[in-house]
């Protein structure tokens, strides 16, 4: 096993100073351990559709970077690529995990389905897009669950949190969970992205999706360098441990 860690750390040490190859696109992909510690995919992306149906999601590809100031830019905050220009490099990749500037031919060969168009959707307070298909099922539902409703009727006091009015005070207000983020764009149903309001509010919104109101709720729409970076290095260190289990075994 110690043989076997040095051969990698070795590695990756290399693959994070070799240089790009000249005239060929890459990827930027992201690989770490997420909730319940699940296997994390993510890259930079472009939009190309939107799915049918009720509830509108973004749909959305992997797409070339520019790899030279994509690998500049993430070195200068503490976070650089593993640069990877060969299919012999990829399974080292898999047991580091973190970002990586893959090349294009390797990824197709290693992760074609990474590639292809996906439904995405953006989580209240969390950078980017994640995968609908990583996303909790009730997420998606159209109604919270009644702990979910409860849960967020307690963090706003139990009123109105544009008026301030209450069923207790007011025998005909009526309390409703409001999506920040609508459901029909594709928001979900999670604690961050619902609100309480009245009745009276809720339908006098105009526009009705109002992404400001995440700030009387104190969610963040654009999360701080730092507590993306905080976030990342967490996942990154979970992804790490789970590998190392597995090599141990």
């Amino acid at each position: 096993m110690a043989t076997k860690t040095v051969s990698i750390a070795s590695e990756i040490r290399r693959m994070l100073r070799q240089r790009l190859k000249p005239r060929t696109d890459y990827y930027f992909f992201t690989l770490e351990a997420g909730d319940n510690d699940r296997i994390s995919w993510s890259s930079q992306t472009v939009w190309v559709g939107f799915t049918p149906g009720p509830q509108r999601h973004e749909i959305r590809r992997s797409s070339h970077v520019n790899a030279a100031i994509m690998r500049k830019m993430m070195t200068s905050v503490g976070e650089p690529p593993i640069v990877i220009n060969t299919e012999k490099e990829f399974p080292f990749y898999l047991c580091f995990g973190g970002h990586a500037l893959i090349a294009e031919r390797v990824a197709q060969d290693a992760m074609p389905k990474l590639l292809a168009p996906y439904p995405a959707i953006r989580q209240a307070g969390q950078p980017g897009y994640a995968r609908l298909a990583s996303i909790p099922v009730e997420q998606t539902y159209r109604a919270p669950t009644k702990k979910l409703r409860m849960k967020v009727l307690k963090r706003d006091g139990y009123r109105c949190v544009l008026c301030g009015r209450n069923p207790r005070d007011e025998t005909h207000v009526t309390l409703e969970s409001h999506h920040v983020r609508q459901w029909a764009n594709g928001g979900l149903t999670e604690f961050d992205n619902l609100i309480t309001l009245c009745n009276s509010c809720h339908g006098g919104l105009d526009p009705h999706q109002d992404l400001e109101l995440y700030e009387l709720i104190n969610v963040d729409q654009f999360p701080t360098t730092k507590l993306h970076h905080d976030r990342y290095r967490s996942l990154l260190r979970r992804y790490q441990e789970l590998t190392h289990k597995l090599l141990s075994k």
